[in-house]
């Protein structure tokens, strides 16, 4: 008998701000577009804690929302594992990854190494912008993600994880 088709939405953050109020321009303009692309999709959501507050903003209640552990950092690997955990128990079969265009290929590789089955996304999400004012300061412009991003890849290629 052929398994049937479960699709969600897996949001994943890209950058942070100082949070005061809980308000749309606080969680940074990245954000803010990744969360709108993901209720675009009409699908469930898995989203990383910042998308799922833009969303509970808008009223959109993700069907999970991955918090970090007592001010540990939440990389885009924990935010999957979650992911995974959560669609193996719960039927998913496919997901839509949905975050900023730069962050997306490492995050792929990451979800196909742990067996995610990934839909094709219609939208390469290239007009999402960079957050000048995150905290993180590799978000914040092409230059220093690009600065950054190829030590996380060596760093994951040495852990196994891509």
């Amino acid at each position: 008998m052929k398994k049937t088709k479960k699709v969600c939405v897996i949001a994943l953050s890209f950058g942070m701000r100082s949070l005061t109020e809980n308000r749309r321009d606080e969680y940074g303009i990245s954000n803010y577009s990744i969360a709108q692309v993901a209720m675009g999709y009409n699908l469930p959501i898995i989203s990383q804690w910042e998308i799922s507050r833009l969303l509970s903003i808008e009223k959109v209640t993700p069907v999970l929302s991955v918090e970090s552990k007592r001010g540990k950092y939440l990389d885009s690997r924990d935010v999957l594992i979650a992911a995974k955990n959560f669609m193996d128990q719960n039927g998913f079969t496919h997901a839509v990854l949905v975050g900023h265009h730069a962050h997306l290929p490492r995050v792929r590789m990451i979800a196909e190494s742990m067996k995610i089955d990934l839909e094709r996304d219609l939208d390469n999400y290239w007009w999402i912008p960079y957050d000048n004012f995150s905290t993180q300061w590799w978000t914040r412009t092409w230059y220093f993600w690009w600065l950054r991003e190829p030590l996380v890849y060596i760093h994951h290629l040495t852990k196994g994880w891509i």
